[in-house]
């Protein structure tokens, strides 16, 4: 391994450090996932930074004068993965293996159906195109 890999993977582990247990798994959370993926070979994903609110619908903080401030609107992460209908299960499982706490917030899985996958490079059509 070169330095700056290793400077690179010091500095990751130097910063996880500084976070308290709730950031930690926020931080770590894309990784594990997509590790556990990568392990059943779906190696094709999107995680985007959301908005938005679950049931608990957001969470009340101490103000600075000590009035109660409700944030409702709170920053999530977005895990969309498209693949064959033969592999869904297995996808299910691993992401709530990897994903997991037993805390309000661990999420929601919803499978959508998808009507057509078309790899626009080579026009490929269906799950050749995944």
């Amino acid at each position: 391994m070169s330095e700056l890999p290793k400077r690179m993977a010091e500095a990751a582990w130097n910063f996880l450090d500084s976070l308290d247990e709730e950031q930690r798994a926020l931080a770590t959370y894309p990784y594990e996932v997509k590790l556990a993926l990568d392990d059943l070979g779906i190696h094709g994903m999107n995680f985007t930074h959301v908005t938005g609110r679950g049931a608990q619908r957001g969470i009340v903080h101490q103000g600075r004068r000590g009035e109660a401030v409700t944030v409702d609107m709170l920053p999530k992460l977005k895990l969309e993965v498209v693949v064959r209908d033969g592999a869904v299960e297995s996808v299910i499982d691993a992401v709530i293996q990897a994903s997991r706490t037993d805390n309000i917030g661990d999420g929601k899985i919803f499978v959508i159906p998808v009507e057509e996958a078309v790899r626009v490079r080579t026009g490929e059509r269906g799950d050749v195109a995944l």
